[in-house]
């Protein structure tokens, strides 16, 4: 019997084996819906995220000049708006284009000075304000509508414009030079408390820190979404019983609880057969008591 069992079950998975695997249809539509839901979710916390950095900007530069980060901001709401226009589930190089474009607004955001700031300002001083957490703003939003390796993609762009801003603010010639002077003229044999005090110097090591926590969190993030979808995955490339199967294995519960109900109902007749003092018994106790 058992042997038997275990032939008809080497022979169904035989069976499934040997069809192959048709492409879910049901997963595809899913993967899309999700990828839509993320990236209306992801701009949804992005317009959030820039109401109240504009909100932050108004109260942080109190003139006229914050006209120019207003507008920057309207333009990170066109790339959002842009993202949820032409996403889609396979890999898109315009996609890729519009997350380029995004970091690459937020790096000149960052490094370049207001143009409409009169008072005298550096390139050194924008790094020293340590505005480098914004972007984990956009690594956040990634994470909610993109792939898991897209997340690699973020943290690779963001590296090379990181660093590339920094060399490009390293040769570009001193904007205080004289302000330069009279610090290292003040503070004279401290070079150490001179450096930190240079508007026009600017730390390697502090940037190499913001990139390498910047990459250690995006692969944190990536690793997460990696698991969830091999996990989608795999629940969609595992093929589901066929429906003859899924009767046979409902039809033999069936039976087995007919039988075990029918066994326990011939056991307790047996029962109450072989004891018939104990019911006149009863009887004969309850009739006594009533007198």
């Amino acid at each position: 019997m058992k042997l038997a069992r275990a032939g008809r079950g080497m022979r169904w998975r035989r069976e499934e084996k040997a069809t192959p695997h048709q492409p879910n249809k049901f997963l595809e539509e899913a993967l899309q819906q999700n990828k839509r839901e993320g990236l209306v979710l992801a701009v949804k916390a992005r317009l959030l995220s820039l109401v109240v950095i504009g909100i932050f900007l108004i109260y942080l530069v109190w003139d006229f000049s914050v006209i120019y980060y207003e507008v920057l901001i309207l333009a990170f709401a066109v790339i959002g708006w842009a993202q949820i226009r032409f996403g889609r589930v396979e890999r898109s190089r315009t996609e890729l284009f519009l997350l380029f474009l995004d970091l690459a607004l937020m790096t000149v955001v960052l490094v370049v000075p207001n143009p409409l700031d009169g008072r005298p300002w550096s390139v050194g001083m924008q790094y020293k304000y340590g505005n480098f957490p914004y972007f984990f703003v956009l690594l956040a939003s990634a994470a909610l509508a993109y792939s898991w390796r897209t997340l690699f993609a973020v943290a690779g762009y963001t590296t090379i414009l990181w660093m590339g801003a920094f060399y490009w603010a390293s040769r570009i010639d001193p904007s205080l030079p004289e302000l330069s002077a009279k610090i290292q003229a003040a503070i004279e044999g401290y070079p150490e408390n001179y450096l930190v005090l240079d508007p026009n110097h600017i730390f390697f090591e502090s940037r190499i820190q913001e990139i390498l926590i910047f990459f250690i969190v995006a692969c944190i993030l990536a690793l997460i979404l990696r698991s969830g979808t091999s996990l989608s995955a795999k629940c969609g490339s595992n093929p589901l019983p066929s429906c003859s199967r899924i009767l046979s294995v409902s039809r033999k519960w069936r039976s087995n609880r007919r039988r075990k109900a029918s066994s326990t109902c011939c056991v307790n007749s047996i029962r109450e057969w072989r004891t018939p003092s104990s019911r006149i018994r009863e009887r004969w106790t309850s009739f006594w008591a009533m007198v």
